[in-house]
């Protein structure tokens, strides 16, 4: 029985297609303040109870989206199929993404076969779309980025913002990533390339 909702169609959200968890929290949470006061202020929940109905009844079938249940899996990244607007848009939504196979790749970019290392998870705790593709010169002036190229076609970049890799301290995982890249990288390069093909 649904004894209070906001009238159709809904609430417009804000910025929805950037709107993170919390920023969805602070529009929402005065709102059903509010709806909470009224609710008691009017006594609907007192006999005799009143079913206002739910409006999604005259939503079809086909314009619902029935959310699953988020599990520890959805967050693990899918190189093979995800492209750089899913990994942003799961970053927002969901935080820390991660995957076993970005550690792996910074050391076997030289011919080592990194299916033969043993799996380290990276934890990525912030992503951003990358326009430039200038790392040799980023990297004389940041010495905490490095970059992944998405298979889609044409591939994006993400900057990883940030990350953890497993059994290290949170938040520097950047720097053994890059310490591996560079360790790697081949001598005549004067400047080490810091984008990852995933």
């Amino acid at each position: 029985m649904i004894l209070a909702q906001t009238p159709y169609p809904g609430l417009n959200i804000p910025n929805s297609d950037m709107c993170t968890p919390g920023q969805l929290l602070d529009f929402l949470a005065p709102l059903g303040g509010q709806m909470l006061v009224e609710t008691l202020r009017n006594r609907v929940f007192a006999p005799p109870l009143e079913d206002v109905g739910w409006y999604g009844k005259n939503i079809s079938e086909a314009e619902l989206k029935h959310a699953p249940k988020i599990q520890k899996g959805d967050s693990h990244i899918d190189w093979d199929t995800w492209t750089a607007d899913e990994i942003l848009l799961r970053s927002r939504v969901l935080g820390d993404l991660w995957d076993n196979i970005t550690w792996r790749k910074s050391i076997s970019d030289k011919g080592i076969d990194h299916t033969s290392l043993p799996p380290k998870r990276t934890i990525f705790h912030g992503f951003e779309e990358w326009q430039n593709t200038d790392f040799g010169k980023l990297s004389k002036t940041d010495d905490s980025s490095f970059f992944l190229a998405t298979r889609e076609n044409p591939p994006k970049i993400l900057r990883v913002t940030s990350c953890t890799v497993e059994g290290g301290k949170k938040g520097t995982g950047s720097r053994e990533i890059i310490a591996n890249l560079e360790k790697f990288a081949e001598s005549d390069v004067g400047t080490h390339l810091r984008c990852i093909e995933v």
